[in-house]
């Protein structure tokens, strides 16, 4: 309750989705597609246990956030 009055007084609507429902989002969808490859691209090399997936994917993530995009829309 506390987080919908802090983003209601920043004007900011709150909708909630069901599980998973990112997949019928395109842009999320393929963000999540990417950020995997490279977690598991990374993991694959560094021969890596299954224990640090974690690790991995916020690695994948500030990787991916490190990278400027260059393409113009």
């Amino acid at each position: 309750m506390a987080v919908r009055l802090v983003l209601a007084a920043h004007s900011t609507t709150y909708e909630p989705c069901s599980p998973y429902a990112q997949h019928k989002n395109e842009v999320a969808g393929c963000m999540i597609q990417i950020i995997t490859e490279k977690a598991r691209s990374m993991m694959n090399d560094s021969q890596a246990q299954l224990v640090v997936w974690g690790q991995v994917v916020h690695t994948a993530v500030y990787l991916h956030e490190q990278i400027t995009n260059t393409s113009v829309t």
